[in-house]
This record gives structure tokens, sequence and C-alpha cells, in this order.
């Protein structure tokens, strides 16, 4: 049964164990913590372990002005003896801030409370910098969903930089199912994702093309395919819409023109995150270009939007080479 002032948590069972077996070889050295009305508050599994063994221990009676100075004291002393894992340590100088009233978010200023307490006294009277506090207190909220992490973070089994990659890990995997679940496709519209060349469809049979071609030097050579495969597939009127990059804008260009009609270049502009550079032009890239191209005279039958505003950085959850879901759709 865990106590009022059992504010850790039990030691491992290991742990508990070589405690025991230190305690029946020599006995209780370090005398139990009690207040003023005999309650425990420190030395549980010293007690429970001599009692069980039937072994005498001494015991300190501690007076307090109150309910928070006797929490503050009980945290420190467990911080300053009891062997933490990061984590645990995280948690329990969480709860001392808490006690004493000081903010944890860096950049707050503490020294309303009239204890001139900060994170960095608190810190710094445990043994560790301000910036070790904060390193395990984001760590302890990074694996805070997950449990057999943390517990193997604080046994020692895995480093913190090891869990934190496996947090990454399932994040993504989460973002995958949660893509895919999320991927509705019209019954009408069909998403192939192979060598165009291979496709076997009927001549002048397709309402739209619509598609991401690979961006390097060496699948130039495939917009020539693609235009002479558009120009093959598509109904009369129809579109061909292509994802292109900048720097080779005027090779695609070029070659789809020489089997379709030219209609527009629109583009998806990037928002509201870190945009990506084109270190051999020292160009900040801000958008992606789309190319309009037609079979033969294009023949409108609504209103297109030519830009299309992405935010939020960019999705690879379901490729390496993905393009936005929303904007897709």
């Amino acid at each position: 049964m865990r106590h009022k002032y059992q504010l850790l948590e039990r030691l491992r069972p290991e742990e508990f164990e070589a405690l025991k077996a230190d305690i029946a070889q020599r006995g209780v050295l370090v005398p139990v913590e009690v207040d003023d009305r005999g309650r425990i508050l420190d030395g549980h599994h010293r007690v429970e372990i001599a009692e069980e063994l039937g072994v005498r221990y001494r015991t300190i009676k501690r007076r307090f002005s109150g309910e928070r100075e006797k929490l503050e004291h009980l945290l420190k002393i467990n911080l300053l003896r009891r062997h933490l894992g990061p984590v645990a340590w995280a948690e329990a100088f969480r709860r001392l801030c808490e006690v004493r009233g000081i903010k944890l978010k860096q950049g707050v200023r503490n020294d309303w409370n009239g204890t001139r307490a900060t994170v960095g006294r608190e810190a710094t009277e445990l043994g560790v910098s301000r910036r070790t506090a904060y390193r395990r207190l984001r760590l302890a909220d990074d694996l805070r969903s997950h449990p057999d992490l943390r517990r193997k973070v604080d046994n020692g089994d895995i480093d913190a930089n090891r869990a934190l990659r496996l947090v990454r890990s399932r994040q993504r995997e989460r973002r995958v199912l949660r893509a895919r679940s999320n991927l509705r496709i019209p019954s009408e519209c069909r998403i192939e994702r192979r060598d165009f060349r291979r496709l076997d469809l009927s001549p002048s049979s397709v309402d739209l093309l619509f598609c991401d071609p690979p961006f390097g030097r060496e699948h130039l050579a495939r917009w020539s395919d693609l235009a002479e495969f558009a120009n093959r597939v598509l109904k009369p009127g129809h579109l061909l819409v292509a994802y292109c990059p900048q720097w080779c804008l005027p090779d695609p260009l070029g070659r789809l023109a020489k089997h379709l009609t030219y209609v527009w270049l629109g583009g998806i502009v990037f928002r509201g995150y870190r945009r990506p550079r084109f270190h051999g032009s020292k160009i900040e890239v801000g958008m992606r270009p789309l190319l309009f191209f037609s079979k033969g005279e294009y023949r409108p039958r609504g209103w297109v939007t030519d830009t299309y505003a992405q935010g939020g950085g960019p999705e690879k959850e379901l490729h390496v080479w993905q393009q936005g879901v929303a904007e897709a759709r």
C-alpha cells in the first residue's frame, strides 16, 4: 500500500531485493524520518523490510511549519539521495517546483512568488544545471504517452536519444495509419503508383492525368514519354497536370509542347514553415510549379484555381516522394 508521504514510485523489484539483502546483513543504517504525529516521511521501504525481517530501526522526528515545507523536504531528500533515472527525476523535480510555485516554462520570471525560488536555483541545489533540468523535463514530456520507454530509460536499458527516436518512429507509424484511413478515393477516380509506360489504358479514355514525375536529371527524358502517353490516352480537350521543379522547367515545357497544347502555369505555395533552399542558385524555394497541358485545344468545364497554399510542412508519411494530400484532393 502506498502511504500519503510516499511521493515517489516504489523501488524496482531488483532494487528492493538489494536493499533487503543489505538490511539483513548490516541492519537499517539510515534512520527513518517521521513527523510529529509519528507518520513515516522518509524510509517506507526500510520500515517494510525491517518489519518483515524483525530488525529494529531508529527514527528521527521532524517538525515543519506547514504541509508545503514538509513536501519540499521530502522531495529534496529523495532527489538528492535516491538514485533516480532521468524521467523519474524530472517528475519529482516537477512536483517540487509545483509545491514551491515555480513556473517551469522557459522565459517566465519566477521572482513574483516571494521565495526567490527559480528553476536554476532549485536545480543547482540538487547538483544539476538548469539546462540539464529542462532537458530531463522535456524528455519526461516526450515520453509521457510511452510508459514502456520511460521504464527502459530509467532502468538504463536504453538511452534518451534512442527512446526519442523510437517515439518519432511510432508517431510516423500513427500518421501513416491515419493518412491511409483518411484516403477516400471517389469511385470515378483511379490512382496508380507505377511506371506510367506500363499502364494499359484505352486511347482517348482518360478525363485527367494528374501526376508527379521524378525530379532527378536522370528522369528528364521521361517527360517526352509522358507527353506521348498523355496524347494517346487523354480525351480531346482534357488536361495533364504535373508537378515540376523550377530548376529544369524549360526542358519539360519543351518536351510536353511537342505533343500537347500549353494551357497554364500553376503552383503550390509553401506557407507557415521553413522553406527548402536550392543552394546551387542561392534561392529560397517558396512554391512548386504545376504544368497544365491539354490534348489539343483546351475545353474548360468549370473554373480552376491555379495556386494552392500548402501549410504544415512536407507530407512524407506514405512515400518519400509524396506531395501534399490536401492540395491533390
